[in-house]
């Protein structure tokens, strides 16, 4: 029998991460310890971390770590390999957005690089893993 209890919104990650809401933080807090699993989709995780570091302000490095103590977690189904590769990026490269760092970090995960794009900063900055098409 799965212990899939459902899916989580990018807003109870955030809850969790920032403690912001108190009765929010410890109902999101009890629905993780429940026993039971959650997907998190990487729609929610990018969310989140956009939340994160754009709305709440937090530096690159800080939301990383909170972010790692997620992919940690046994109870959350997450794309943990996927966000590893595309929070060193995001760390390491700061004109990257979390969005261009995870499609590129997708690309390379299923194999399936170069990451085309028109975008000229994340073909330069992407370590190899996007190409700006044209330039070919």
């Amino acid at each position: 029998m799965s212990r899939l209890k459902g899916s989580l919104d990018a807003n109870v990650i955030v809850r969790l991460l920032t403690k912001d809401i108190p009765d929010q933080y410890e109902q999101a807090c009890q629905l993780i310890t429940s026993g039971a699993e959650f997907e998190v989709s990487d729609t929610a995780m990018i969310e989140a971390i956009y939340a994160l570091y754009e709305y709440y302000k937090t530096p690159r490095k800080l939301v990383c770590k909170a972010i790692e103590t997620l992919l940690t977690n046994k109870n959350l189904r997450i794309s943990t390999l996927v966000f590893q590769q595309s929070l060193k990026l995001f760390v390491k490269q700061p004109a990257l957005s979390i969005e261009d760092c995870y499609l590129a970090s997708l690309a390379s995960h299923r194999n399936a690089l170069p990451l085309w794009t028109f975008d000229k900063k994340l073909a330069k900055q992407s370590g190899g893993l996007a190409k700006e098409v044209g330039l070919a």
